[in-house]
C-alpha cells in the first residue's frame, strides 16, 4: 500500500472510530413480545375484595380470536374484543401471592402467552382471610351440552361469521349450586366454508365453540371444534366428530351442513371460578329432551335418479347410549341396526319412480324411543340416452 493510500485509510479510520464505539456501546433492541399485560403491574399489592382491571395489549396484524386469563391455573375470564381487559373479582380469595397468565388464541389455531404479573393481596381493614367464601368453580373438563340454534351451509354461512349455541342442560356443582344454567347462550365462530365444486368436489364447513355464559355473567372458555365435509359423487361416508365426541355419520348431497338443533358436547378448558352462582333448582336440574335422531341424508325434498344407491345417515344425540336404530321407507321397516354405523344404503333400483317418505327411529338403552322428522325424496325415472 502506497503512502498516500495508508494517510487515507487512517483518515477514514479516524472519522468513523467514534462510530463503532457508539454503536458497540448501545444495547440490542429487545423484540417486543406479540402480547403483553399492562395492568396490573408486576409486583403490586391490592386489598381482597378489590375489582382489578387486566389490561392486555397486542401487536397489529395479530388475528386473534380470544384472549383469558388465569390466576393460579384457575380460569378468571375471557375477552373477544378490544381494547382486552379482563375483570378479576378478589372478594372469594384469601391474602397472598397469585400469578397471572395471559393467553391469546389466534384464528390458525396458534396460542400466545404473555409474561406472568405476580400480585400481592392483603387483608383490608376489618377483613379476615377466614371471612371469605368458598369459591364455586366449574372443572376443566366439564361437559356442557349445546345445541345450534341455526342451519349452517357449507359456502351460505360466511367464514368468520358468529355461532350460536343453547345450553340443554344445567350444570351443577358439587354443592347443588347451577354453574351454568339451561338456556344459556355460547359462542363459536365458522372458521371454514367452503362450498361444493365441479367434478363432485365436496363442500366443507368447520366451526368451533370458544365460550358459554355461565351463571354471575361468568364467561367461560370452552374447547371443541367440528369438522364436517359434504359427501362427494363417488358416494364416501364422513364420518363428523366433536373433541372426544362422535356425533354420527354425516353426509348431506354435496354440500356439508349443520342442521338447526343438531346437539353437540363442548368441555370446559380450564377450571373457571363462578362468584355467584345461581341456587339449587328445587325440582332438581333443567334440561331439555336430551335423546335426538335427525336425518343427515339424503336431503329432504332430493330428487334421485333411479337406480341409484343413497346412503341414509343419521346424526343421534347422546350417540354413546343408543340400543337399536331403525329406517322407515312409506312406513314399512327397511333396515334395523344394533351397532354402528348408523347408515344404510338403499338401492333404489329395486323401487319405481315416485314420491318416497323416510323416517327413523332410535331407542336408547333407558328405555327412551325416538324419531326423527320425515323427508321426502323424489326418485327420477331414468333418461335412457
Amino acid at each position: 500500500m502506497s503512502k498516500f493510500h495508508q494517510s487515507i485509510f487512517s483518515i477514514i479510520l479516524l472519522l468513523i472510530s467514534p462510530m463503532i464505539a457508539k454503536a458497540a456501546e448501545s444495547p440490542t433492541p429487545t423484540a417486543t413480545p406479540p402480547i403483553q399485560v399492562i395492568a396490573p403491574e408486576e409486583n403490586c399489592i391490592a386489598n381482597v375484595g378489590e375489582s382489578l382491571e387486566i389490561m392486555i395489549i397486542a401487536q397489529d396484524g395479530l388475528d386473534i380470536v380470544s384472549v383469558s386469563a388465569l390466576c393460579d391455573a384457575k380460569g378468571i375470564g375471557m375477552t373477544q374484543t378490544k381494547p382486552y381487559t379482563i375483570k378479576w373479582d378478589t372478594s372469594n380469595y384469601s391474602p397472598g401471592d397469585y400469578t397471572i397468565r395471559v393467553f391469546a388464541y389466534l384464528k390458525s389455531g396458534e396460542k400466545l402467552s404473555a409474561k406472568p404479573v405476580v400480585v400481592s393481596l392483603v387483608a383490608s381493614k376489618g377483613l379476615s382471610a377466614m371471612t371469605t367464601a368458598p369459591l364455586a368453580v366449574v372443572k376443566e373438563g366439564t361437559p356442557v351440552m349445546l345445541q345450534t340454534t341455526a342451519k349452517m351451509v357449507s359456502g351460505e354461512t360466511a367464514k368468520g361469521s358468529s355461532v350460536r349455541y343453547k345450553v340443554i342442560r344445567d350444570v351443577v356443582g358439587s354443592s347443588g349450586q347451577v354453574l351454568i344454567p339451561y338456556g344459556a347462550s355460547a359462542y363459536g365462530k365458522v372458521i371454514t366454508s367452503t362450498p361444493r365444486g365441479m367434478f363432485g368436489k365436496a363442500g366443507k364447513i368447520e366451526f368451533n365453540i370458544e365460550s358459554v355464559q355461565g351463571a354471575g355473567e361468568t364467561l367461560i372458555p370452552l374447547r371443541a371444534s367440528q369438522d364436517a365435509t359434504g359427501t362427494s359423487n363417488g358416494g364416501a361416508v364422513v364420518v363428523t366428530t366433536l373433541f372426544l365426541s362422535v356425533l354420527g355419520v354425516f353426509i348431506n348431497g354435496r354440500d356439508a351442513v349443520i342442521p338447526e338443533g343438531t346437539m353437540i358436547t363442548a368441555f370446559v378448558d380450564h377450571d373457571t371460578p363462578i362468584a355467584r352462582p345461581l341456587p339449587p333448582n328445587p325440582g332438581g336440574s333443567k334440561s331439555g329432551s336430551l335423546e335426538m335422531i335427525t336425518i343427515l341424508s339424503p336431503a329432504d325434498k332430493a330428487s334421485i335418479r333411479e337406480g341409484s344407491k343413497v346412503t341414509i345417515a343419521c346424526n343421534i344425540f347422546p350417540p354413546t347410549d343408543v340400543a337399536t336404530v331403525k329406517i322407515f321407507l312409506n312406513d314399512e321397516l327397511l333396515n334395523e341396526q344394533n351397532n354402528a354405523p348408523r347408515s344404510f344404503v338403499w338401492d333404489t333400483s329395486k323401487y319405481g319412480p315416485g314420491e318416497y317418505q323416510i323416517y327413523m327411529e332410535a331407542s336408547f338403552n333407558n328405555g327412551k324411543v325416538v324419531k326423527s322428522s320425515p323427508i321426502k325424496v323424489t326418485v327420477r325415472r331414468k333418461v335412457p340416452f
